[in-house]
């Protein structure tokens, strides 16, 4: 499951209870920067996941960090500016 914590300004992918990736990123008036995204998992596509996520869902996206500009590489069905 992949929920937003605005708090920690970030997205967690849970699975049974447990954090086992985020994604980290800052509003910048109304646009939002994609700024670093963490595995805890290795081999589970959690930060695939992650970038789906907040690329399906956000609107005026800024791509910053280097593994959601590789995503993008793989994926250009995705049209965000990227830094």
């Amino acid at each position: 499951m992949i929920v937003d914590n605005p708090e920690k300004t970030r997205f967690e992918a849970w699975e049974d209870d447990e954090l086992v990736g985020f994604l980290d990123y800052r509003k910048v008036g109304d646009k939002t920067v994609l700024v670093h995204t963490e595995s805890l998992v290795e081999g589970k596509g959690i930060g695939s996941r992650l970038a789906k996520h907040a690329l399906d869902t956000l609107d005026d996206v800024v791509v910053q960090c280097p593994f959601i500009k590789k995503y993008l590489e793989r994926h250009p069905e995705y049209r965000v500016t990227v830094e």
